[in-house]
This record gives structure tokens, C-alpha cells and sequence, in this order.
């Protein structure tokens, strides 16, 4: 263990941006117009109370919200299409799995301004798309993506490099030669690939991700023992990947189920962070 991303120093005014989501929405079948809604969490770090405008924008669309905020509290703010109609798009550029479409992204700038001072920002790539996951003659687990039914290709994807420190040249080659290969999926295997380049890659190339929460076979070890931490984690790691439109489906554990008490917390959290995706509590 030990620091093995990106260690970044910043300093921010006196209320900062956190946690922003960005989730979209079709009128299927039809994909000629899609509702963007936007979330973030603006906290308070100091000890007086403070006040401004949170201030957003996606291409040429912009939209803001005035803001008090007690002395270290935090509010979390939204705007969707029935309080800001700019969020209504037509005819928008979406993201499509490889040899579907295009992989088109967006980007939403938040940022919090105070006297005419931003105090922090954020900068948030995403794409406009819609994953399904049954259609009306099957039980199974069926994937569509803007209403149009993908033939999963793909395969495990154990870990990018044991090390911790594959440049992002090869990384960007070996999801290149999925999308030459005609391959649409990676399963992240464990959960094991965590840089943040892996993802932004996926979205790239068109390569949906089948996400997993850190839980092996259970022949292959033990259940989390420090659940409070082991919870931690999985909170973190979907606060931060989850605007990018490659991820499909989140699973907890590696051919088998969590432990109930566990199955149950992820079951909060998804009801709490992740309002459109399919959690899988096991690979099987």
C-alpha cells in the first residue's frame, strides 16, 4: 500500500465544490432530444456563514442557483429540466459502445462564485446516453444502449500492471486494440484497475465497463472484515468514476454473493449515489 496516484495540493475560497453528478435521460425509442440533470454538494470549511451563486454550464447552455450556507454545513444542489428547460437538449451528440456510434463527451463546468470571485470549480466529462438492462422477451441480463440491444464481446481484465505505474501510452494502445478487436467490454475483474486514465480510455474507445466492488471468490479469500472501511471505499471510488458513460453495471463480488450485511449497505449506497445504473450483487 501507499500513494500510488496523483498527489495534488490545492487551495480553494471559503466554499468548495464536491461530488458533482451528472446523469442523462431518453424519451425512448426515440433519441432526439435527451433531459441532462446536473447535482453537486457545495460545503462550507469556514467558521462563518457564507454566501454566493453556484454557476454551471454545458456548451451554451448555463444555468445558476443562489446559495446560503451556515458555517460548515454542506447542500447539495440540482438542476434538471423542469427547473432549468436549457437542461432539455435537442438533438444531442451521444454516446454510443464501440461499433454502435460515435463517442461523443461533454463537458459541464461547475464552479462557485462569490463577489464576483470563483471560490472553486469543477470540470466534469460526460456523456449523453441511456443503458437498459431487460428487454420484454428474455430474463436475462440484457443490455441496450439508447434503446438499441449490444452484443456484449469482451472479456476479464485482470490488472492494468502489478506495479501500479503503467504509462498511459500502453494503456491507451491496449483499450485501442479492444475497439480494432471489435470488443465492446471489459470486465474490471475485482475492481483491480483504479487510475483514472483507464476510464477516461474506456469513454474513448467505446468500451463499457463491468465495474466491481473489491470482493473475490470467496474460495480466494475472506469477506471484508472492517466493513466501515471496506464501505468507504466503495463510496469513494463511485463518487469518482461515476459520470463517465462507459460504466454499465457495478458488482459487488467475484462468483459469489456479499455477505447480507454487506449486500445491504452497497444496496443503501446505490440508492443514495448511483440513480440509473444496474448493481449486480455477483458475477455469477
Amino acid at each position: 500500500t501507499g500513494i500510488w496516484q496523483k498527489v495534488f495540493l490545492s487551495a480553494t475560497g471559503p466554499v468548495v465544490v464536491k461530488d458533482p453528478l451528472v446523469t442523462t435521460d431518453l424519451p425512448l425509442p426515440k433519441i432526439d432530444s435527451a433531459d441532462v440533470a446536473v447535482q453537486t454538494t457545495v460545503e462550507n470549511i469556514t467558521d462563518q456563514p457564507q454566501k454566493g451563486v453556484l454557476k454551471g454550464s454545458i456548451e451554451g447552455i448555463a444555468f445558476e442557483q443562489p446559495v446560503e450556507l451556515a458555517a460548515h454545513s454542506t447542500q447539495v444542489v440540482s438542476f434538471d429540466s423542469k427547473n432549468t428547460p436549457a437542461l432539455h437538449m435537442q438533438q444531442p451528440r451521444l454516446w454510443w459502445p464501440n461499433g454502435y456510434g460515435p463517442q461523443n463527451l461533454y463537458k459541464l463546468h461547475l464552479s462557485f462564485e462569490m463577489d464576483g470571485t470563483s471560490s472553486d470549480a469543477q470540470d466534469v466529462s460526460f456523456g449523453v446516453r441511456k443503458i437498459t438492462y431487460s428487454v420484454p422477451d428474455s430474463e436475462n441480463l440484457t443490455i441496450s444502449v439508447n434503446g438499441v440491444r449490444v452484443f456484449i464481446r469482451g472479456g476479464n481484465w485482470g490488472l492494468d500492471e502489478a506495479m501500479k505505474r503503467i504509462p498511459r501510452e500502453r494503456l491507451d494502445a491496449e483499450i485501442r486494440m479492444h475497439q480494432l478487436a471489435n470488443l465492446n467490454l471489459i470486465r474490471n475483474w475485482v475492481g483491480q484497475s483504479t487510475g483514472e486514465d483507464f476510464y477516461e480510455l474506456c469513454d474513448k474507445y467505446g468500451i463499457l465497463l463491468w465495474d466491481e466492488f473489491f470482493q473475490p471468490n470467496p474460495s480466494d479469500g475472506p469477506n471484508p472484515a472492517d466493513i466501515p472501511t471496506y464501505m468507504a471505499n466503495v463510496r469513494d471510488k463511485i463518487l469518482r468514476f461515476r459520470n463517465h458513460p462507459s460504466i454499465a453495471v457495478w458488482c459487488a463480488r467475484n462468483e459469489g454473493y456479499p455477505p447480507k450485511e454487506i449486500d445491504d449497505e452497497l444496496r443503501k449506497l446505490m440508492a443514495e449515489l448511483e440513480p440509473t445504473r444496474l448493481y449486480q450483487p455477483s458475477s455469477t
